[in-house]
Formats: structure tokens, sequence, C-alpha cells
């Protein structure tokens, strides 16, 4: 039987790493679940292919947003949601057996867009599931306990109420 242990590949971008699907299929070889955490930007075909020879089990693609000038914002680059949109359909065509997530932080930005994104998921037979992390301080900053009162105070919901209703609705 299986081992129950999954590894997540995470980062930043684990696909920065030259070694991480020869990481990954060394895991998986050891009956390991395997994960990788990405923002898409590298999954073209050839990449796609290389990803299903490793033997990755699921993969988490980051999406806040359905509308670009949402996501793109949010992920400081032009372009990245449709990046992902073409990852999806990329690792589909190469590795219908992966499991595809989406991983999507709730910022108060994205807050309005987040029953259309969950509804998106539903419908599509190409995304398995939806997960949901809370705004944090951005990774590479200087540590700040109250970071969410600062520079990156955009980020952090401002409308309690709408968060309680989004979070009952996804109950």
């Amino acid at each position: 039987e299986p081992r129950r242990f999954v590894i997540n590949f995470g980062g930043g971008e684990a696909l920065l790493r030259d070694d991480v699907l020869e990481l990954v299929q060394e895991a998986s070889a050891r009956g390991f679940i395997t994960n990788i955490a990405s923002n898409g930007w590298l999954i073209d075909k050839p990449m796609a292919q290389r990803i299903a020879a490793s033997g990755l089990r699921s993969i988490n693609l980051s999406l806040d947003s359905l509308r670009p000038e949402v996501h793109d914002t949010l992920r400081g680059t032009p372009g990245a949601t449709e990046r992902v949109f073409q990852a999806i359909n990329a690792l589909r065509d190469a590795a219908p057996e992966i499991e595809i997530g989406i991983c999507t932080v709730l910022y108060d930005t994205n807050i309005g867009d987040i029953v259309p994104l969950v509804r998106w998921v539903q419908h599509n037979p190409n995304i398995n599931w939806i997960v949901f992390m809370a705004a944090m301080q951005p990774n590479n900053t200087p540590p700040d306990a109250q970071w969410y009162k600062h520079e990156f105070n955009y980020l952090w919901p401002k409308q309690p109420r709408a968060v309680r209703w989004l979070l009952h609705y996804l109950m």
C-alpha cells in the first residue's frame, strides 16, 4: 500500500529549480504523493510533458481572480492570468492523470471575485479543487507584526462583513 505522505514542493516558484522534477521523480518512485505549487508561468507544452514524466500526482496553480486586471496586478505581472489558463491546458493535454487545484489568496482587492472563481472551478472538469489562503505579509519583506497596517495594507480585507459572508458561503 502506498505511503500516505504528501511531499509538497513549494517555494516561491518550485519550477525555477532545475532539478525539482528529478526530486519529484525520486519521491514518487519511493511511494510518496507529490505536489507542486506554481504560478503557472513556466508551464508550456514541453514543461507539461516533463512534469508528466516525473510522476507528479498534483499541482496547485495560483489564481486569485478570473479577471486579469485583478490577478495580474496582485501577482505584479501582466499576462499572469492567461499563463495560468495556458498551464491548465498544457497539463491536461500532456498529463491528464495529474490533479490540478487552484490556490487563491483572499485579499481586499479580490473578495468580490471569489464567488465567480469558485463557480468556475465547480464547473471546470479540468480543475479538481480550490484552496484558500489568508492574506499574509509578502515574502522577502522585513518581518513586521503589523504589516497589514503599513505598506501592504491594501492587501488586508477592509470589510469584515463581506469576509464573514464569503466564509459562510464557502462553508
